[in-house]
């Protein structure tokens, strides 16, 4: 009766043991913007340096696997023609830009860089809601 009880725990416990492939991570492309509205672009040093000092933008440091970075990215890039067209917001990879997020102290996920037109840090901080960080923006424009 023993052996039977044993063996019953370990099948039971290897049952519990299986392991099953993680769902796929979705990635929401960054839309296509036009001349009139908000832009929500892919992060690129060359972007960055192109806009440093000359145009008010910001940066969002977003993780693939941060389910608030999923829905704030769903909530901006959906309501992108109603925001000031001036608003440039550059996704950033929180995971991979470990020399930005070292450079402006970004410890979470969701923090926003926001740039003046002179390429200087007016807001370094997690925003949660898109309305917020649109009204952060605005006020720099």
């Amino acid at each position: 009766m023993k052996k039977l009880i044993l063996l019953f725990t370990a099948i039971v416990l290897l049952a519990g043991c299986s392991t099953t492939p993680e769902a796929p991570v979705l990635e929401i492309p960054a839309p296509q913007t036009t001349e009139d509205s908000a832009s929500y672009e892919d992060y690129s040093p060359e972007r960055y340096s192109e806009l440093k000092g000359q145009k008010p933008f910001a940066l969002f440091f977003h993780a693939k696997w941060c389910g608030e970075c999923k829905s704030l990215e769903k909530e901006l890039t959906g309501n992108l023609s109603s925001y000031p067209e001036d608003i440039i917001i550059l996704k950033t990879d929180y995971d991979t830009e470990t020399n930005l997020r070292n450079e402006f102290d970004v410890k979470v996920q969701t923090t926003f860089v926001i740039f003046d037109a002179q390429g200087n840090v007016v807001v370094n901080k997690p925003i949660f809601e898109a309305k917020d960080v649109i009204a952060e923006m605005t006020q720099v424009l």
